[in-house]
């Protein structure tokens, strides 16, 4: 008998409790993530007197809040300052005098990082460095310096470019020659030249109407033209090849280099990252750039 009241008490209050979650509904409230607005994170840095020049708003790693890099305006473009903005707090990233920054540029890697790169200049083409940004697994931004206008050709793929005077043998003349770097999560790798003879490259489909091409160039001196001859040929594991010409004028030996495309066993002429190409050259001129190209443009980054 106790057993059959107690049973009876047990679903009583069972029946009681339902109704009142019914008359009083219990609700959990789950808190929201709340994304910092890009106005909210300028505002951080107007507050503490500083006039924004360009910016960037991202999530820059991947985590749901999104930072901000600023370049300030300091009334004088060679003395700009770069900052990083996340929440409340700002971090100063480059504070050099003499030194002029670039709108930031932002590249997505993938779901989980994208880098913001900026391209300063002390006056002169050869003191143009770009700046490049990631985060840390901290949400610390970090620093990776690497030649000159960095651009971003697919995913984890960039082209960065050198300059020097190696148009001829009397140093005369600027290049800008594109190398080709591979992104490793947190730093670049180079990917270097290995040398391949005449004989190997033939091998290749379409080399030998090139090399045709090739042997057809000419330097132009006034009315004189000086033949133009094969020397270092470099093959590069992102599918480039760089093959290096010369010729010897009555003043100077003159530089220029033809750049290819492999794609499996065939060759095509690569016709962007070169100068005359940027000008509007046409044929073959499309892929060729003044100056050397060496196995290596940044020999202090790791091979790829």
């Amino acid at each position: 008998m106790k057993h059959i009241v107690k049973k009876a008490l047990l679903s009583g209050l069972l029946i009681l409790l339902m109704a009142l979650n019914v008359i009083f509904p219990t609700t959990v409230e789950t808190a929201e993530a709340t994304e910092t607005t890009e106005s909210e994170l300028k505002n951080v840095l107007t507050q503490k007197g500083i006039k924004i020049l360009y910016s960037q708003y991202d999530d820059f790693d991947g985590n749901g809040e999104y930072e901000l890099y600023a370049v300030s305006d300091e009334g004088d473009e060679w003395s700009n300052k770069i900052y990083f903005v996340s929440g409340s707090n700002v971090i100063t990233l480059f504070d050099t005098e003499y030194n002029m920054v670039s709108e930031p540029r932002v590249y997505t890697i993938d779901d989980t990082q994208k880098i913001a790169v900026f391209d300063k200049c002390a006056g002169t083409a050869a003191s143009v460095i770009s700046l490049c940004y990631y985060l840390d697994e901290y949400g610390s931004p970090k620093e990776v310096g690497v030649g000159e206008y960095l651009t971003q050709t697919n995913g984890a793929e960039f082209v960065s470019y050198v300059h020097e005077y190696d148009a001829n043998s009397r140093h005369e003349g600027g290049t800008d020659k594109a190398y080709y770097l591979h992104w490793n999560g947190k730093g670049f790798e180079e990917y270097r030249g290995t040398t391949l003879s005449l004989k190997q490259l033939k091998k290749y489909t379409g080399a030998s109407a090139i090399i045709k091409k090739i042997k057809k160039l000419r330097y132009k001196d006034g009315k004189k033209k000086y033949k133009y001859s094969i020397k270092k040929i470099l093959y590069r594991k992102n599918g480039i090849i760089n093959i290096n010409l010369s010729c010897k004028t009555k003043y100077a030996k003159e530089y220029i280099n033809v750049s290819l495309d492999v794609n499996g066993k065939r060759v095509s002429l690569h016709t962007s990252d070169n100068e005359y190409s940027y000008y509007g050259g046409k044929g073959i001129w499309k892929a060729i750039n003044a100056g050397i190209y060496k196995k290596s443009g940044f020999p202090d980054l790791p091979a790829a």
